[in-house]
């Protein structure tokens, strides 16, 4: 990718797991990259860049042969505009009081 940039683990998971062979089918590892700037602030690098230099050709290669990559799948948040706007709006085909009951909660 770049060369100014910090990778970072967020999470690992086991997603399934072989009791009576005692090993792992398949792991979950999320991940984020920062990225930093010439004036030396740190930002993250967005899911579509990360995804898109994941799924290249020769990067996609290398993960499948040496690590065993399954699949890259992006995840992404809401930023709190977004939650409020969602909030605010039940999705189509929510009654709104059972929409709003938990937050109530």
């Amino acid at each position: 990718m770049r060369k100014n940039v910090s990778q970072h683990i967020a999470y690992i998971a086991i997603v399934g797991h072989d009791f009576i062979m005692c090993f792992c089918v398949r792991t979950e590892l999320i991940i984020y990259v920062q990225q930093r700037a010439n004036t030396g602030i740190m930002s993250r690098v967005t899911t579509s860049d990360l995804l898109t230099h994941i799924s290249s050709a020769t990067v996609k290669q290398s993960l499948t042969t040496q690590l065993a990559v399954s699949a890259a799948i992006p995840r992404c948040g809401m930023t709190p505009e977004q939650l409020k706007v969602y909030m605010d709006n039940p999705p189509a085909g929510y009654w709104n009081r059972s929409f709003y009951y938990p937050v109530s909660e």
